[in-house]
């Protein structure tokens, strides 16, 4: 589903534009004013100039969401999940000694954390593509709190030099997180809905448009100049 993508009806559109203007300069010289054999096309172009408005923001908003999930997830930031969870893998192993029991315990879900990590994704148009980072990132959330729980439970041992991975502050990051994954999520839905709502008008447009030539052919004939003009504008 290429609903992100630019839609590639443009020069369909530009043809019914063009239909319109052809159809309604004719005039009254056929049995049937023209103004009212293309007031089905004149309203269906109308919403879909009106959809093609809104569309816009919406398709930008999900990239923004995408955008954000990575600079929580997978950014080169400091206060990236995927950077800080390198600081406390340090900070533990520099309190406690690298063989003792809390260091080889927040090490282990650290290597999970990183065998379940996603590569930089774009703003996918894949339906499955985009469930399954979704459903990933869901995991690397799930396995962040595990970590902070872990460190919540050294109590007053764990006691970082670092700011970024103060409890206070990991605790944030990984709220911040899941809302990130999960606005992604509700972007791509808002943007699914609005892709059908306007696939369904473009296909709308193809019959009116077929049904109006087809009416010109009617009333003006097949052999007619005014045939000749609005059959070369089929999709």
């Amino acid at each position: 589903m290429e609903f992100l993508l630019k839609m590639e009806y443009e020069s369909e559109l530009d043809k019914a534009e063009n239909l319109l203007e052809t159809v309604v300069s004719f005039g009254k010289s056929g049995s049937e004013n023209p103004q009212k054999i293309t007031r089905p096309l004149a309203e269906v172009l109308e919403e879909i100039r009106k959809l093609n408005v809104r569309i816009d923001p919406i398709k930008e908003s999900y990239v923004k969401a995408v955008e954000l999930r990575i600079t929580k997830f997978l950014n080169k930031s400091e206060n990236s999940i995927n950077k800080v969870v390198v600081k406390i893998n340090v900070q533990v192993k520099a309190l406690f000694g690298k063989d003792s029991r809390e260091a080889v315990s927040v090490e282990m879900i650290i290597v999970e954390m990183r065998s379940n990590r996603r590569r930089k994704p774009g703003a996918t148009t894949d339906e499955t593509l985009m469930r399954n980072a979704f459903h990933a990132y869901q995991v690397q959330t799930r396995l962040f709190s595990d970590l902070v729980a872990k460190l919540i439970q050294l109590r007053s041992q764990y006691k970082p030099s670092h700011p970024a991975i103060k409890i206070s502050q990991l605790i944030a990051l990984h709220n911040d997180a899941v809302a990130a994954n999960n606005a992604v999520r509700d972007a791509y839905l808002v943007a699914k809905h609005n892709y059908f709502e306007r696939l369904d008008k473009y296909r709308q447009l193809q019959d009116i448009v077929a049904q109006l030539i087809d009416d010109v052919r009617k009333q003006y004939g097949l052999c007619s100049l005014q045939f000749v003009k609005v059959k070369q504008y089929r999709f």
